[in-house]
């Protein structure tokens, strides 16, 4: 994953883990990142980055995360 560093994509994305993070929304940002990835200055472990995605974003965790903002809101 190539993107801005806005929104979101902050909190998801670590530069050189699971994607490259490209500062503010401009070309020069991209063509930067971009060209970090087609000259080889990020290697990614597909099977690391898979892992890592089931386990934050498993049934049992969100669920999880779910029951303890709705606990909270009981409160």
């Amino acid at each position: 994953v190539i993107s801005f560093s806005i929104g979101g994509m902050k909190e998801e994305i670590e530069t050189g883990v699971n994607g490259i993070l490209c500062g503010g929304v401009n070309e020069e940002n991209l063509k930067k990142g971009l060209l970090d990835f087609i000259n080889g200055k990020y290697t990614f472990d597909k099977q690391k980055i898979s892992e890592k995605a089931h386990l934050k974003y498993s049934e049992k965790n969100i669920s999880s995360k779910y029951m303890d903002i709705y606990n909270q809101l009981l409160k």
